[in-house]
């Protein structure tokens, strides 16, 4: 079994597998199971992993769960299956798109001006021995939205992070300003004047890179919701979005929720 297989997975973390690959070759040409030609040759080889499936290009689970049980519903479970069946939808990709951002933007906007609830989880960094051991430990994390976890090495004026990807991110006050303590739903602390009084070192906490203001401290929202659009003309399904992210929680509030409009 290769040694920390999440943490060292050339998919979802490349720079940190190559680095482990590049040690491996490394120790192999010093115990002469491999010469330094063929050594030479395997370093410069670049890192060719890919995920051997169709991958979508939009983010449409819960619409994807409603058509499986539609079809398990109209064909049988064995049939849907194994018939091959291909489904067309009516969705808008762009619509589909624009809905998932909107509706993550505003329950994340809405849940920070209620106030920070503090850290996902706290760790005791003195029990992690190795750096390895560390983003193991990260790498059990899983990104919901586009929320990143990352572990807090040190704080004081500013922080330094450590992402899931093994890389290094630094936040500043201006990043962290808004994470006034919750204290209760109408009611917040005083706004932070340090990084340290925010975050700590072991704080496993959430982070979103917003591109040109780069990374910010951010939550998963306490709130969720949902978003349809319908075509009025004939009422055909535009875009659909049961929740902040499908991972975290399957139930689609947009069909199953009994909720007023």
């Amino acid at each position: 079994l290769p040694k920390a297989p999440s943490a060292y997975n050339p998919i979802v973390n490349p720079k940190r597998a190559m680095q482990r690959r590049d040690y491996i070759l490394l120790r192999m040409r010093e115990q002469n199971y491999i010469t330094e030609a063929e050594y030479n040759e395997a370093i410069q080889t670049p890192n060719s992993a890919s995920i051997h499936r169709t991958e979508a290009n939009q983010y449409a689970e819960y619409v994807a769960e409603m058509v499986r049980l539609a079809v398990i519903e109209r064909f049988g479970q064995q049939d849907a299956y194994n018939q091959g069946y291909h489904v067309y939808t009516t969705l808008d990709s762009e619509a589909q798109k624009n809905a998932v951002e909107v509706l993550r933007e505003q329950l994340m906007a809405y849940d920070q001006r209620h106030g920070y609830r503090g850290a996902e989880n706290k760790l005791n960094l003195s029990d992690f021995k190795t750096h390895d051991a560390l983003v193991a430990e990260l790498a059990t994390y899983t990104v919901l939205g586009n929320l990143q976890p990352a572990v807090v090495l040190e704080s004081d004026k500013q922080a330094r992070l450590l992402l899931n990807t093994d890389d290094e991110i630094t936040l500043t006050l201006a990043q962290v300003e808004w994470a006034r303590h919750f204290v209760n739903a109408d009611k917040r602390g005083s706004k932070p004047t340090r990084v340290n009084d925010v975050l700590k070192a072991g704080d496993i906490v959430r982070v979103r890179n917003q591109d040109e203001k780069g990374y910010q401290l951010s939550q998963l929202p306490r709130v969720t919701g949902a978003t349809v659009l319908l075509d009025a003309k004939d009422g055909a399904i535009r875009a659909l979005t049961g929740g902040f992210d499908y991972t975290q929680s399957k139930f689609n509030r947009a069909v199953q929720a009994r909720r007023p409009p």
